[in-house]
């Protein structure tokens, strides 16, 4: 058998090198995992004509299969297994080639396929130094301490159609199923000891696009950057996390990113886009960050990315590092005053990304959308609703929280607490100047509906607020200016600005609130008021 499909092949290539058709291997069954890879190495010293291996079939694994330029690799009807610990199952080129830029390795295709790890540790594949690559329809699942795909330094990469699932670590953190990662050798040892293959070349124009990550970890993105270098063109969009302990997707340091409808279900956070990673504490290291070949660089802004059309339903996972701030969407970015250890002096603020129509499920201790950081950017159109009303938790909780942020339009956004005990306020500003809140709704919150505090400005126009169990619109030591809006049903006062607080009030109407319609304190600055309708306040209309 193998003497006839030895012949086949060799007649096979002889005549595709004569019509200049690709060279074809096909096997119903190779009798092993070497006859793949025998198959496969026709690419290996030279791949200047391409090559497509089918394999159907079950394999038990004793060592990876490598891949290399100008090959499909078509694997539907297929499993393989793996049968011992580290290294991957699968590689695009051997790591003693040093492969360095971004199309060192390149034309690659895989279609189908199972890839069990079968709980042994390592990942499944890894590859980089690559462009062009296609991964469509495979199932990768059971790895664990590793990811099931990771890959650094690649452009045009294209995962489609297929299926994570299960998988363990001993830590429990860090280990997406899809690891966008970047080349450095203490981070990605690959090609340890091959110092041109850690030339920085960075991630672009990736596509991760309908698949299913069910049971893992994390599900795809990236934790370790490179000081003011960027990966760019991420569309993450389209896919379906089901059971994730931790994130969903994680962007750290992407630009040009499109998160779109994707289906986060039952996950402990949602969707986190950061410019830079955070110190833990004041006088720690910010954690995952390095030099790229010993240099930092300075941040880059963000032209436009968007997170929009998500549904996401967050709830309690058994992932100890979700225990704390979890979150359905949130962005971080900052200004770094002086240079660090690491990190460059500059402005590494979230700036000009859209966030808007996702449709957000809290069950949790999680804040639906938080925002620290930001600049002209633009929050719409978002529905947050809190539905665990038995949960319990000492943990500051918020429907949007807008912090350290400027510039930032929060537009047509709902939040709906529904009575649960935790959330303190359904939109929450603190030092942060110059945003606009238009035609959003709060409802049901513990405390405020909206609630400003240490220094926050904003213009608060066409907003209904109602039903809340304290204060409807709550503004100290900050500025507000607020019209148009319809404030009601709440159980303590309706407006109530406080101390060091000034603005105005316009064109309300303010009905039916326990307490009083507008009540300024004696401690607060000036604060214009004209044109309100009362109605309704049982406290009485306005106190001065």
């Amino acid at each position: 058998m193998k003497k006839a499909l030895s012949i086949f092949l060799s007649i096979l290539m002889i005549l595709c090198s004569c019509t200049g058709f690709a060279a074809t291997a096909l096997a119903n069954n190779f009798s092993s995992e070497i006859d793949i890879q025998k198959a496969l190495d026709k690419n290996k010293y030279d791949s200047s004509t391409p090559l497509t291996v089918t394999v159907e079939g079950t394999y038990i694994l004793s060592s990876r299969l490598v891949v290399y330029s100008n090959t499909t690799l078509n694997c539907e009807g297929a499993t393989f297994i793996k049968n011992y610990q580290n290294s991957t199952m699968l590689a695009i080129g051997q790591n003693q080639d040093a492969p360095y830029g971004r199309d060192f390795y390149k034309n690659i295709t895989i279609n189908g396929g199972t890839f069990d790890a079968n709980k042994n540790s390592g990942s499944i594949l890894s590859f980089a130094h690559a462009s062009n690559i296609t991964i469509n329809g495979a199932v990768f699942k059971d790895c664990y301490n590793g990811h099931h795909i990771t890959f650094a330094g690649c452009n045009n990469v294209n995962i489609t159609a297929c299926t994570f699932m299960g998988q363990g670590s001993k830590s429990g953190d860090n280990m997406e199923a899809v690891q966008l990662d970047i080349l450095e050798e203490s981070h990605f040892p690959n090609y340890k000891g091959h110092a041109r293959s850690y030339d920085g070349t960075m991630n672009e124009n990736i596509n991760i696009l309908g698949n299913v990550f069910e049971n893992v970890n994390r599900g795809v993105g990236a934790h370790s950057v490179f000081s003011g270098k960027y990966m760019k063109n991420i569309n993450i969009s389209n896919n379906t996390f089901n059971n994730v302990s931790g994130y969903a997707v994680l962007a750290s340091s992407f630009l040009n990113v499109t998160i779109n409808n994707n289906s986060i279900n039952n996950c402990g956070a949602g969707i986190y886009y950061k410019s830079i990673n955070p110190k833990p504490n004041s006088k720690s290291q910010r954690p995952n960050t390095y030099k790229c070949s010993g240099k930092s660089y300075s941040p880059t802004v963000d032209k436009s990315s968007q997170i929009s059309g998500n549904i996401i339903s967050i709830v309690d996972t058994k992932d100890p590092s979700m225990k704390q701030w979890p979150y359905g969407i949130r962005l971080y970015g900052e200004v770094v005053k002086s240079n660090e250890k690491i990190a460059k002096k500059g402005d590494y603020s979230v700036q000009n990304i859209t966030v808007s129509n996702n449709t957000i499920s809290v069950a949790r201790s999680a804040t639906g959308i938080w925002i620290d950081g930001a600049k002209k950017s633009n929050i719409k159109n978002n529905k947050i609703t809190f539905t665990n009303k038995k949960y319990k938790t000492k943990q500051k909780v918020f429907g949007i929280r807008l912090a350290n942020s400027s510039k930032v339009n929060l537009n047509k956004n709902t939040v709906n607490v529904k009575g649960a005990p935790y959330v303190d306020n359904a939109i929450f500003l603190i030092k942060s100047k110059s945003n606009t809140l238009t035609s959003n709704k709060t409802t049901g919150a513990k405390l405020h509906g909206i609630y400003l505090t240490q220094g926050s400005s904003a213009t608060i126009n066409k907003c209904t607020v109602s039903s809340n169990k304290s204060d409807g619109i709550y503004i100290t030591k900050s500025t507000a200016n607020i019209k148009n809006c319809t404030v009601s049903s709440n159980k303590g006062n309706g407006i109530y600005f406080v101390s060091k607080s000034k603005g105005s009030i316009k064109n309300c109407k303010i009905k039916k609130n326990k307490k009083k319609g507008i009540y300024i304190s004696s401690a607060a600055g000036k604060v214009s008021v004209s044109k309100i309708k009362y109605s309704g306040n049982k406290g009485g209309k306005i106190k001065k």
